[in-house]
């Protein structure tokens, strides 16, 4: 499956053993087209799997889609209130690539498990917040910092923990020594005390 940039449909299937395109999906509208792969931070994905399903969100539209074999079904919108909008309502001439002077929103990261629905969102020009949602309250909350003081990256989200990912260079940025119990607060002072750049490394954060 890829996602495309160009007129047209955006979505495309392929068959990797017949090396052809089968199928294709999602043609939106032309001003949101020039956003399609707009490059955000840490190079997110627009596509998340829950529970052997796939799922699609563009990244200045509040609706995440079910993806199917031969189309995509809604699968549930979210609520910003006041900063919800329709992003093909607006005009070509007030476009620009600062999204907190033309987007009221963008979603950075997305993904769900068996309770909750988490979004990465950045909003007028602030950092970004958590957006998290309850299935089994049906409430939301907005998380703006955490008293860790470190960012966050729900990359894989699952039922027992998320997964993220960094740079080497850039773990200081999403885990601190507090954190950690003794035997990972070792493995995080030998990579942070390394005189050389390792391989990207994995964080798991473990729900309590």
């Amino acid at each position: 499956m890829l996602f495309t940039r160009g007129r047209g449909k955006r979505i495309h299937y392929y068959n990797v053993e017949e090396s052809i395109i089968f199928h294709q999906e999602y043609e939106d509208d032309p001003i949101l087209n020039a956003f399609g792969i707009l490059i955000v931070e840490d190079s997110c994905t627009p596509f998340y799997e829950y529970r052997g399903k796939w799922y699609f969100y563009h990244f200045v539209d509040n609706v995440t889609y079910e993806v199917g074999m031969d189309s995509l079904t809604k699968a549930y919108t979210l609520d910003f209130g006041r900063y919800t909008y329709n992003p093909k309502n607006l005009k070509s001439s007030n476009i620009n690539f600062q999204f907190g002077t033309t987007f009221p929103y963008v979603i950075n990261l997305q993904g769900q498990n068996n309770r909750y629905v988490m979004a990465r969102i950045g909003i007028r020009n602030r950092p970004y917040i958590l957006l998290v949602y309850d299935k089994s309250t049906a409430e939301s909350k907005c998380i703006e910092s955490f008293i860790e003081s470190v960012d966050f990256l729900p990359r894989k989200v699952t039922n027992e923990y998320v997964l993220s990912w960094c740079t080497h260079g850039a773990l200081e940025k999403y885990v601190n020594q507090e954190m950690l119990d003794e035997s990972n607060s070792l493995k995080f002072r030998d990579l942070i005390n390394s005189k050389e750049e390792e391989n990207p490394i994995i964080i798991k954060y473990y729900f309590k």
